[in-house]
């Protein structure tokens, strides 16, 4: 879509009043400004400490109702886009959950993984506030309370998801010839369809705002595609190209894990900045007001409190007569008692 401005033709965003020149610029000014990196770094430690009682909790729940078998499979599956090393510290920690009793696997799960594995989640709502350019002031409990129960939900999804992944498959032998090879494909947008909802469902729920619920946002979409790509390219690099065991010897696999965790939250994050930029005027002007009615001390949470711009104008006039007050005397010249220069005059010097 094209429209006419001021002689030249701009290349608008579909259904936005906004050019890609524009938003790539807004994008990456907000990326700087929130330290983007830095923030996907922190969700990313907090999500390590708490993927492995995560997916104690899910395998758990998931081998009361498939075979060791069936799960094998399904890490088969997600192994096409996680990188190789990623899987084989899974597949380890799978083989270790084996031997353990299966009603102590879901009890240990869900008390563990529900408060450790929340840990990774809560990280994600100071990354969202600073994406939606609000400041915290939900009280502790209510945050953890939260993050537990996001947490139950995104196991709840991903138990659907790998129901979903083990079902279509066993759909297309069942129905056999073309129609059967067009479902072992399906289940590739399912998957896909089914993340985009659940990271649309976390943009909504986790920040100290509350913007419009979109099903599939466009946050959503370009992060989960972004997700994908990136987790597959990083994966043939390390595979490849890459020489992480030589340089960190048996720790290459966990310095992967953290990359690829590191990528993860990187568009996670960027999907929300995506939707703060293309969010409507009238939620743009909520948010603000939500900022403004904000008490003082949550505001300062951020950093400096805010100056009035009246207050400029008073600081600005202090700084001139201050700096006024200490220009330093040039050779040759006195201030006079009204405040003038006068030049050709030596200290103490009367006048002629």
């Amino acid at each position: 879509m094209t429209r006419r401005a001021l002689g030249r033709t701009r290349l608008l965003l579909p259904g936005r009043d906004m050019s890609w020149k524009e938003f790539f610029s807004r994008l990456f000014k907000e990326l700087e400004h929130d330290a983007v990196d830095d923030v996907a770094a922190t969700v990313t430690f907090y999500c390590v400490l708490s993927l492995f009682p995560f997916l104690l909790f899910v395998v758990g729940a998931l081998s009361k109702v498939v075979s060791w078998e069936t799960i094998d499979d399904v890490v088969h599956q997600v192994s096409l886009v996680m990188p190789r090393e990623v899987t084989a510290i899974v597949s380890t920690r799978l083989t270790a959950l084996k031997t353990q009793p299966a009603t102590g696997v879901l009890t240990l799960g869900f008390i563990g993984a529900l408060w450790s594995g929340s840990a990774g989640v809560a990280s994600l709502i100071p990354a969202f506030n600073h994406a939606y350019d609000v400041v915290e002031t939900r009280p502790y409990w209510k945050r953890r309370l939260l993050a537990l129960v996001t947490t139950l939900g995104v196991g709840l999804v991903a138990l659907v998801a790998s129901l979903v992944a083990l079902a279509v498959p066993a759909l297309s032998r069942w129905v056999g010839g073309p129609l059967g090879e067009l479902l072992s494909w399906v289940r590739f947008p399912i998957a896909g369809a089914i993340m985009m909802v659940t990271w649309a469902l976390l943009y909504r729920v986790l920040p100290n705002v509350k913007p419009r619920f979109q099903p599939v946002s466009p946050g959503s979409i370009v992060g989960v595609l972004l997700w994908v790509g990136a987790s597959w390219g990083f994966g043939q690099y390390a595979q490849r190209f890459g020489s992480y065991e030589a340089t960190y010897g048996a720790l290459g696999g966990v310095v992967v894990l953290l990359l690829w965790m590191w990528v993860s939250a990187l568009a996670l994050i960027l999907g929300a900045e995506i939707n703060k930029i293309l969010m409507p005027v009238g939620e743009k002007e909520q948010i603000d007001t939500h900022v403004t009615n904000m008490p003082e001390t949550a505001k300062q949470q951020e950093g400096a409190p805010e100056i009035a711009p009246e207050q400029y104008a008073g600081q600005d006039a202090e700084t001139e007569r201050t700096q006024g007050e200490k220009r330093p005397s040039a050779p040759g010249e006195e201030k006079a008692p009204e405040g003038e220069w006068i030049s050709g005059r030596q200290p103490g010097s009367s006048p002629t």
